[in-house]
C-alpha cells in the first residue's frame, strides 16, 4: 500500500482460528462470516459457553451443520465371566 494515498484502506483479513476450535471445525465457517462467528464465540465465553459449542450453534444457525454420526456403544471391559458350571 503507498503511504501517499490515505484513504485507501488495506482490506482486513479473516479472523485466524481460535485455539481452542478444531481446525477442520473453523473450516466449515464461511470466510466471510468468521468475524462474527469469533465476536459470538467472545460473548458466549462470558456466559462460560466453550467457544467450539458456540461456532457450533453458529453453524446451526446458518444452516450448514452436519448431523452428528451415531457413537457406538462401547465394548465391554474384558470377557464375561465364564462358570465351569454352565459349560
Amino acid at each position: 500500500m503507498d503511504v501517499s494515498e490515505p484513504d485507501q484502506i488495506a482490506p482486513e483479513p479473516p479472523p485466524p482460528c481460535p485455539p481452542s476450535v478444531p481446525q477442520e471445525l473453523w473450516d466449515r465457517v464461511p470466510e466471510a462470516r468468521r468475524r462474527e462467528a469469533l465476536e459470538d464465540a467472545a460473548k458466549n465465553l462470558r456466559r462460560a459457553i466453550h467457544p467450539e459449542y458456540s461456532v457450533l450453534a453458529f453453524l446451526e444457525r446458518l444452516g450448514l451443520s452436519t448431523p452428528a454420526k451415531p457413537v457406538a456403544a462401547p465394548d465391554p471391559f474384558g470377557k464375561p465371566r465364564e462358570r465351569p458350571w454352565d459349560r
